[in-house]
Parts: C-alpha cells; sequence; structure tokens
C-alpha cells in the first residue's frame, strides 16, 4: 500500500511535534517526504507527513495471523521476545510489579510477557484488529481506541510502558499529560524510541551509495525521530524526572550476521562513556518518574496542518 515517492498533494505539514515552533531546517527528503530539525528544541521530525501515516496498522487479522500465527499458537517465540524481557527487568530493576498499562499494546506481546513476569496488565490499542487479537489470543484486558478514549481514572498504574510508539505521535505532549494523569505519585513511565543519532548516521555514510539504505528514516510512518537529549526534554517539560537512559538492544530478526553486525554497535557503547548518545544504538530507552504537575503550554493542543503543497514548497527552508 506503500508508495515510492509522493507528491505535495498526498502530505501534509506539521509544526514540531515537541514544542509545536515553526523553524524547520530541511535535512533530508525519503519517498518524496521532508525530514527537518527543528531551530528551536532539536527535534528530528518528519515535516511534511503522510496524511493518514498510520493507516497501514489497520491491517486484516488474516495478514496478522498468517505473520504470528505459530507465536499465538505458542509454537515459537516472538522475535521480540528477549526485548520485552529486557525491558521489564529494567522496570523491576527499580520498582516491584504492580498496575502496567501498555499505551500501543498492538496484539499484546509484550504484555503477555509481563503478565508472565507478575504484573497486572492492561493495554490500549487504536487498531481493533489488533486489540481484538489481544484479547481472543491471549486473554488480555486491551481497550480499543486511543488513551484519551480509554477514559481510565487517574492514579490508576504504577507503571506505564510506550514501546516504539512515541515516534508514531505528532503530538506527543498531551498524551504524555494524560500519561502523568493516570500514573500514581511516584510512578514510572518507560519509553522506548529508535535513536535518531543512529539514524542520521546511517542517512549521511549511506546516501551517496545508490540503492544501499532507501528507508533510513521510515518517514512514511515515523513523524519524529528522538535523541537521548530531545526525548529527555520532552519528559522533563511534562514533569517527569528522567530517572535512568538505557541502551536497548536490537530486535532480532533477519539473518545470522545481519543479527551480529546490528548488535555490535550496543555491545560497544555499553562500555563507553555516555553511550547512549552515540550512534552506535538502534533503539534507546528512557525511564521517567513523575515528580510534578506538568508544566502547561498554550501550544499543546494546536498543531497546525495544511497540505504540503500549499504556499511552501516543501524542499524550502523557512526563515
Amino acid at each position: 500500500m506503500w508508495k515510492l515517492d509522493y507528491q505535495p498533494n498526498e502530505l501534509v505539514e506539521i509544526n514540531c511535534p515537541a514544542c509545536s515552533a515553526r523553524d524547520p531546517k530541511d535535512i533530508a527528503r525519503e519517498f518524496g517526504i521532508t525530514i527537518a530539525r527543528c531551530n528551536h528544541c532539536g527535534l528530528v521530525y518528519t515535516r511534511t507527513p503522510l496524511r493518514d501515516a498510520q493507516a497501514h496498522y489497520r491491517s486484516p487479522v488474516v495478514g496478522i495471523l498468517g505473520k504470528y500465527g505459530a507465536v499465538f499458537r505458542a509454537e515459537r517465540p516472538h522475535p521480540r521476545d528477549p526485548n520485552y524481557d529486557e525491558q521489564l527487568a529494567l522496570l523491576e530493576s527499580l520498582t516491584t510489579p504492580g498496575r502496567l498499562l501498555d499505551v500501543g499494546a498492538h496484539a499484546g506481546f509484550f504484555l503477555r510477557r509481563a503478565r508472565e513476569r507478575g504484573w497486572l496488565v492492561q493495554g490500549v490499542e487504536p487498531s481493533p484488529t489488533t486489540a481484538a487479537l489481544a484479547r481472543g489470543q491471549f486473554g488480555l484486558d486491551v481497550k480499543t481506541g486511543t488513551l484519551f478514549e480509554a477514559a481510565f481514572p487517574e492514579g490508576a498504574f504504577d507503571v506505564v510502558t510506550m514501546l516504539d510508539v512515541l515516534e508514531h505521535i505528532d503530538q506527543p505532549r498531551p498524551l504524555l499529560r494524560e500519561v502523568a494523569r493516570l500514573l500514581k505519585p511516584g510512578g514510572r513511565l518507560l519509553v522506548k524510541v529508535p535513536n535518531v543519532r543512529y539514524v542520521l548516521a546511517k542517512h549521511y555514510f549511506l546516501r551517496r551509495v545508490p540503492g544501499a539504505v532507501r528507508d533510513v528514516f521510515d518517514a512514511r510512518e515515523h513523524l519524529a525521530y528522538y535523541s537521548h537529549k530531545t526525548l529527555t526534554q520532552l519528559l522533563e517539560a511534562v514533569g517527569f524526572y528522567v530517572e535512568l537512559l538505557a541502551i536497548a538492544s536490537p530486535i532480532q530478526t533477519g539473518s545470522r550476521l545481519r543479527r551480529a553486525l546490528r548488535g555490535a554497535g550496543p555491545a560497544v557503547a555499553r562500555h563507553l562513556p555516555k553511550g547512549v548518545a552515540l550512534p552506535l544504538t538502534t533503539d534507546i530507552v528512557a525511564v521517567g518518574r513523575i515528580v510534578s504537575a506538568p508544566r502547561r503550554y498554550a501550544s499543546d493542543d494546536v498543531c497546525d496542518r495544511r497540505p504540503a503543497g500549499e504556499g511552501e514548497s516543501t524542499g524550502r527552508r523557512r526563515a
């Protein structure tokens, strides 16, 4: 369903997801989509995303069963199970298992691992198809819809997790404020996102090699690209104290050689000072603890969207 080149009338233009500023410096194009860096807060983001960048998650159930049927039947593990266990162990080094909410729960693969480790789990998932699979295949309490639509009570959870979710959100501050509302005093949020420094390194080193890497930024679905610094700034803006930043292990898919190469960078980075700040690791994890009421910004609920072809060209830098 994805195309290799999009025209301006198929795209929209957004402000910086983190600070809502409209002060970008364009740094790359992918499939006709423009990626920029915010001159105000430094976030790298997709300035001209697809009109419905998350539409591909509305997959028919037959496709998901075809891909994950053996996992649902417990005939083989999910390829991300080691990653899920790593993230749960990280949480368990800070707190004992309690009530956990997973935002963007997909088909419940992470939640089933958390439940096995003693957590009391719930989830929320926008896709009706995958939310139904989480309920039907694993017997999990996963609500269909957005976090706002779920209307959980204030202070209901000890921990909220967002794994590979925040990069898909064009207005993260309202979402994170809602997460803060749902956490008990001292509760924790665990966020896992791709490391933009790794992404940018791939882009700069391989952009002149024809056909080397076509989909570096995942710009057809990813809307924001975080570093340890910009992720920390965002979490602190809504009242979290970032008590831990960690290097996440890469997902174990592909050939043995590919897995080894992908894992070499994180292995080296873990032995270096400030390794999480280096472009060696594919993903980073932050754990924030709620310590204060989130700061309110007048622009929090505004993200000015317009067709990318209207006004300025997608390739021109604004003053």
